[in-house]
């Protein structure tokens, strides 16, 4: 069953879904008819499935390895796709959704779409929270950008291919590195870790360092999908 979500407001009032019919991408063509989008739409019940704080544990300390070819949906064994939702956290196995992708599943609505997820306000806090996950990972596998696969297969994000319209441009490996060196962090981040894999330089004094925190409204979103 998909709600209706009428008590978010959007700039100047409640949210709705843009996703025009005019956008030729071929996602689109599964998008609702015009008067289908007038309201966000959300399908969260009790008897959804969502990801637990054991799954989390295990992704991050199971798989080492960040990807493995054929560096995509199938690929076993690798924290890429545990942390998306294609790997069995707990087996390794491609097998069913996981993850990132069971919290979009479940929650239903806008985010079951990949050209209407991000009218959610739940998107931002997800993908903070899969950011943070990330962050956890490299810091309990002491993960550098060079032990990252280059990854030259056709049609996937390279370790060396530029992230555009970034300016001045930046690849892919620039991103590859802790929260703290690319000028943020996470309030609870130091004291998660089961192992230390050393400790948060000292922030720049030039750099804006802010936590990430989950906005009030949207806080039962973390405190009872994720841990």
């Amino acid at each position: 069953m998909q709600h209706r979500i009428t008590a978010l407001v959007c700039g100047s009032g409640h949210c709705q879904i843009v996703c025009d019919q005019s956008n030729t991408h071929s996602f689109c063509q599964h998008d609702p008819e015009p008067e289908e989008r007038e309201f966000l739409t959300r399908g969260i019940t009790t008897t959804k499935t969502w990801p637990s704080e054991q799954d989390v544990e295990e992704c991050v300390s199971n798989w080492d390895v960040y990807d493995r070819p054929p560096f995509d949906e199938s690929s076993n064994e690798c924290f890429r796709g545990c942390l998306e939702g294609f790997v069995n956290p707990t087996t390794g196995e491609a097998e069913g959704l996981h993850m990132h992708n069971l919290v979009h599943v479940s929650t239903g609505g806008a985010m079951n779409y990949l050209t209407q997820a991000s009218n959610d306000p739940l998107f931002y806090c997800h993908h903070a929270q899969t950011d943070r996950i990330f962050a956890m990972w490299q810091w309990v596998q002491c993960k550098e950008p060079d032990d990252y696969p280059v990854n030259d297969v056709p049609l996937c994000m390279g370790l060396n291919d530029g992230l555009y319209p970034t300016m001045p441009p930046r690849t892919l490996k620039d991103c590859m590195k802790m929260p703290w060196e690319l000028g943020y962090s996470y309030s609870d981040f130091s004291s998660w870790p089961p192992q230390q894999c050393g400790s948060p330089a000292a922030p720049d004094p030039t750099t804006t360092t802010t936590e990430a925190t989950p906005a009030d409204e949207e806080e039962f979103f973390f405190s009872w999908l994720w841990n």
